[in-house]
């Protein structure tokens, strides 16, 4: 029995020839977890499952937890419903600040003496189909904030018969990019 068959007989597969393709195989140096533990990226947008930390401070205090249901509103005490889905957190602390501004008067004025933050908490799962070749083509539940890295890995990588020069991200049936390793 040569080495390859025995590595292959252990569930195992032989290291490549081919340069880059044992980075996504499982058991390789590198992990490609998401860090879940950073600053919310400017081009985040919000969606359903999201989950959106408001802390009203200074002259009047409050806090409200509140996760965006699959309409893409928050449901937020004696305010109602704020539809957040699609906005990144910017334009949602603005969208807040607006609704929130009818309670607090000076949420909005030249010198505010109250003051409002609004972050991402927990991170909503996005599930996502990796196809072609791939060693575990299917469909992976990973972090909204994972990269096409994170997806190739979830799938074992690319087989000896794909490339990782012309790697093709759709959402939504529209090609977003094409990535080249």
């Amino acid at each position: 029995k040569s080495y390859s068959d025995s590595l292959l007989s252990l569930g195992k597969r032989a290291p490549s020839d081919i340069y880059g393709l044992d980075v996504f195989r499982k058991g390789a140096i590198l992990s490609f977890q998401t860090n879940q533990n950073i600053p919310t990226p400017e081009d985040y947008k919000l969606g359903a499952g999201d989950q959106v930390y408001i802390d009203i401070y200074g002259a009047s205090e409050n806090y409200y937890e509140a996760e965006i249901n699959p309409d893409g509103a928050v449901l937020l005490e004696n305010i109602g419903p704020v539809f957040l889905s699609g906005l990144s957190i910017k334009d949602a602390e603005n969208r807040i600040r607006d609704k929130f501004s009818t309670i607090y008067d000076d949420l909005k004025s030249a010198s505010p003496k109250t003051y409002l933050s609004v972050s991402l908490g927990q991170i909503r799962s996005v599930n996502v189909n990796v196809v072609g070749q791939v060693e575990i083509p299917g469909t992976y539940s990973l972090s909204a904030l994972s990269t096409a890295f994170n997806a190739l890995y979830a799938a074992g990588g690319v087989t000896e018969k794909g490339t990782l020069r012309e790697i093709k991200h759709f959402r939504g049936n529209q090609l977003i990019g094409t990535i080249d390793i």
